[in-house]
């Protein structure tokens, strides 16, 4: 099985919490960046739904603030490994304000 290298973007997000990406197989995630698109301040909410442990939602960023016009690196030297099944999810505290690059290694 090849390695394949893999971005997934997602535009828009709001206050309704959104799946961006579900593992297909083991994968490391080696980028995840957040940003700002609306003229007012925001804060974000990032999950991990770990599919091994049924209801197992884990704060990956509980809440943060993102100034206007900015942008967020989730995972920079830190690598995340997700397992079959394994989701992230984002949500914002305003509709429409976050835009999400998020970068993986499927193994």
């Amino acid at each position: 099985m090849a390695n394949d290298f893999k971005n997934i973007t997602r535009a828009q997000i709001g206050t309704a919490p959104i799946t961006i990406y579900t593992a297909p197989g083991p994968t490391v995630i080696i980028g995840f960046s957040l940003a700002n698109v609306l003229g007012m301040s925001v804060e974000i909410g990032v999950d991990i739904y770990d599919a091994s442990v049924p209801g197992n939602r884990s704060l990956l960023s509980p809440q943060t603030p993102l100034p206007v016009g900015s942008t967020m690196i989730i995972t920079d030297q830190q690598k995340i490994v997700l397992e079959v099944g394994d989701s992230i999810i984002v949500s914002a505290t305003v509709d429409l304000a976050v835009d999400a690059v998020l970068s993986v290694l499927e193994l």
